[in-house]
């Protein structure tokens, strides 16, 4: 059975962020457990071992934009993957982000998570269709939910690509 990990930071105890990452990250976990797909969903500070991620065909990675970027916890944890090198080679690699603004930074937060994924050999699907480089969520700090229940197709269809690649590499 293919097994993917979502890791994500959300600083729910922040006004903000206000969970809308970690909220994201339970959206797109459920849409992969309805295709019947073993998922691990873990904040970043959660991981215990950083070795643990071979285990998984595909490495989900969920960030809030800070100042155009990923978020710290999230940089520190692909600094330590480093001792990873060469062990992620062709391991499907899918990130999300979330801001409250529009040009908040959801596109360079997610090529920056894109460029750690790539050091690695791992493999990025994009989407022709629209959030082409992962599903973002634009929302007023409290709105999240409401934006992702009124648009839910944002992470189902991500979810839905990511397991369809997960099974085309690793049948």
């Amino acid at each position: 059975m293919n097994k993917i990990i979502i890791i994500y930071y959300s600083s729910s105890d922040k006004e903000k962020d206000a969970g809308a990452t970690e909220y994201m990250a339970q959206s797109i976990s459920s849409q992969i457990k309805k295709a019947n797909v073993a998922v691990t969903i873990k904040k970043v500070d959660e991981l215990i071992k950083i070795e643990e991620l071979q285990e998984y065909d595909a490495i989900i990675v969920g960030t809030p934009c800070y100042m155009g970027n990923m978020a710290g916890p999230i940089k520190e944890f692909f600094d330590k993957t480093y001792k990873l090198l060469g062990k992620l080679e062709g391991k499907i690699g899918g990130a999300f982000a979330t801001s409250t603004f529009v040009g908040g930074g959801n596109e360079t937060a997610l090529m920056a998570v894109h460029h750690a994924f790539l050091v690695h050999g791992m493999i990025i699907q994009g989407d022709y269709q629209g959030d082409h480089y992962g599903p973002v969520a634009v929302s007023p700090v409290g709105d999240i939910r409401k934006f992702l229940i009124e648009n839910a197709e944002v992470t189902e269809r991500f979810a839905k690509r990511i397991v369809e690649l997960t099974k085309k590499i690793k049948p």
